[in-house]
């Protein structure tokens, strides 16, 4: 599943989920890191968060080709 959202999201929206979520890093952190607002990067991954969930809701697109369980 984290193939298929990197797939689906930009690179940086991929990035600041896997800090966040993977990572446990809060948002105030990645944001100085990065040198933007703390909302910029809520407002990124609440995007990817909706780009992802969307798209699992599709049955076809689920699975990639090359996954391995």
């Amino acid at each position: 599943k984290v193939l298929l959202l990197a797939k689906c999201v930009t690179t940086a929206q991929f990035r600041r989920m896997w800090f966040h979520l993977a990572l446990r890093e809060n948002v105030r952190s990645i944001a100085k890191r990065e040198g933007v607002v703390h909302s910029c990067i809520v407002e990124s991954i609440a995007t990817a968060k909706k780009i992802f969930l969307k798209v699992m809701e599709k049955p076809d697109q689920n699975t990639l080709k090359n996954d391995v369980r």
